[in-house]
C-alpha cells in the first residue's frame, strides 16, 4: 500500500499524533489519503499522509471507505 492514494468515499476518523499528545480528528469524505507505509500483520493501523500531516487510519477503514485513486499514465 506504501504510496497509495485513496479518496475517501465517507468521512474517517484518524488520529494525529501532536505535541505528545494524541488527537481524533475526522478526514472529511472526498478528501485524498496517501499510504506512507505497508500494514504489517497484527497491527490494524496504517500511517498515512493527509492535508500535509501524518495521521494514523485503520487499515479496515481505509479497505471500506477508500477508492484506491489510479496515476495517469503518460
Amino acid at each position: 500500500m506504501r504510496g497509495e492514494r485513496f479518496r475517501l468515499a465517507g468521512p474517517t476518523i484518524a488520529v494525529l499524533f501532536s505535541e505528545g499528545r494524541k488527537t481524533a480528528i475526522i478526514v472529511p469524505a472526498g478528501e485524498t489519503i496517501k499510504a506512507v507505509n505497508d500494514p504489517t500483520e497484527g497491527n490494524p493501523v496504517l500511517d498515512v499522509e493527509w492535508d500535509g500531516k501524518i495521521l494514523e487510519m485503520f487499515v479496515q477503514d481505509i479497505r471500506e471507505r477508500g477508492e484506491r485513486v489510479r496515476s495517469a499514465s503518460f
